[in-house]
């Protein structure tokens, strides 16, 4: 092997292990905002009962993440995560009071949002990691 070649094997393994990097904070800020995610308690609620046709978990069970970064509605919650192929990671989801729990602190159970202090704690463990 010559010294390019060299040079070319350790550049093709960094870039690997910044996408693996990135991979994990990506994953561990979705488990970060599953594990956040309020569970509807009727009980709770202003009106005290749930609406027709609501499913306990719903919520929770919503989120998902893709590669589509042209989600447009404004009700529905997004975090666009860069991964070394720039190619964006999505996390959203579609429900229609996901938006009012994030940014309105509709939830008891989570005053603060979902992603909000999920993305802050994920950042605190990258900063640690430098």
């Amino acid at each position: 092997m010559s010294f390019s070649d060299d040079i070319d094997a350790f550049s093709r393994k960094s870039i690997n292990l910044a996408g693996e990097y990135r991979r994990k904070l990506a994953f561990e800020m979705f488990r970060k905002t599953l594990k956040r995610t309020p569970v509807g308690a009727p009980h709770t609620w202003k009106s005290g009962k749930a609406p027709k046709g609501y499913r306990e978990g719903t919520l929770k069970r919503s989120w998902s993440i893709n590669g589509r970064s042209n989600l447009t509605n404004n009700n529905i919650v997004t975090l666009t995560l860069n991964n070394s192929s720039n190619a964006p990671l999505v996390m959203s989801n579609k429900q229609p009071y996901a938006y009012r729990i994030e940014y309105a602190g509709w939830s008891k159970q989570a005053p603060m949002g979902m992603i909000t202090p999920s993305l802050a704690e994920v950042k605190r463990m990258k900063n640690k990691l430098k």
